[in-house]
């Protein structure tokens, strides 16, 4: 239910995703969304987005998201075999489900084990 509200990951500026639909997605099965722009650290602060933290993990309101944002959100509504490559830096959610139907996708994630630019915390 997290990744069903808009959230960055924070994994690395060289980190990227990819998703390859393994059915046909559309509205009712929750596809994934984007919200354009938003792996820019400049744009994202000018959005002033209240954040709150879930289970240790950012989050943002979905409706809130939508109204500030407006028409920056993309949305894929595509075919099986589809590839989307993603910067999950950017605002992103998969969109909830309606009653009976899922979204079912092969995800990938790619980012240099020794990343001198790497955002993540060390400990």
């Amino acid at each position: 239910k997290e990744s069903q509200l808009f959230h960055q990951d924070h994994n690395g500026i060289l980190f990227l995703k990819i998703f390859i639909y393994l059915i046909d997605v559309d509205q009712k099965n929750g596809p994934y969304s984007y919200v354009k722009s938003t792996h820019n650290k400049k744009f994202m602060k000018s959005l002033k987005l209240k954040k709150y933290n879930l289970n240790d993990n950012f989050r943002y309101n979905n409706e809130e998201v939508l109204k500030v944002v407006k028409n920056n959100v993309v949305t894929f509504n595509e075919k099986k075999g589809t590839i989307i490559f993603s910067d999950t830096t950017g605002l992103h959610r998969g969109i909830v489900p309606d009653k009976d139907y899922f979204r079912l996708l092969l995800s990938m994630t790619f980012e240099p084990k020794n990343s001198m630019l790497s955002f993540t915390n060390t400990k």
